[in-house]
């Protein structure tokens, strides 16, 4: 679900955000779960600009918003 905010990469606010407030950790850009993530956004998934990332972004919550859609009218067919 990270990748559907927008602008989000390894080395982002948001990305330092979750790690310093929420986990409680000290960021660096230069750590190997950074690098990881960084890899997995450049390689995997081919984001190699700003861009790029934020059309995934806008896919994602595209995405959600279908599947929300989706829940409301057919709740029965959507597992809890």
């Amino acid at each position: 679900m990270i990748l559907a905010h927008k602008n989000v990469t390894y080395d982002s606010h948001y990305v330092q955000h979750l790690v310093d407030d929420i986990k409680h950790k000290e960021y660096s850009p230069t750590s190997a779960v950074s690098q990881k993530f960084k890899k997995f956004q450049e390689q995997d998934l081919g984001l190699k600009n700003p861009h790029d990332v934020f059309e995934r972004g806008r896919l994602y919550r595209r995405l959600w918003r279908h599947i929300g859609a989706h829940r409301q009218l057919y709740p029965e067919l959507c597992p809890q």
